[in-house]
């Protein structure tokens, strides 16, 4: 299983310049574990909310699959 650390050095490595400002990666890093931790914190509220129903929590998850999804095609579009 990969760390959480070794997906932000891949993450860095795709995504900053390596001429950006020491202030600019350390601005990303701390973006990259903050959204880690609210995609954790979501996936507990959706396991709490879901209990033992398999099919509520599936249709959870594939609501933050879409929502991201629809991210990914605004910034594809320049919208976000």
């Amino acid at each position: 299983m990969q760390t959480i650390d070794s997906m932000w050095e891949a993450f860095a490595e795709t995504a900053i310049p390596k001429a950006a400002h020491p202030t600019q990666r350390q601005e990303m890093r701390r973006s990259f574990y903050a959204g880690v931790h609210a995609a954790l914190m979501l996936g507990v509220e959706m396991a709490e909310e879901s209990g033992d129903d398999d099919d509520l929590g599936a249709a959870m998850m594939q609501g933050v699959e879409d929502e991201c999804l629809r991210f990914m095609m605004d910034v594809a579009a320049g919208r976000a």
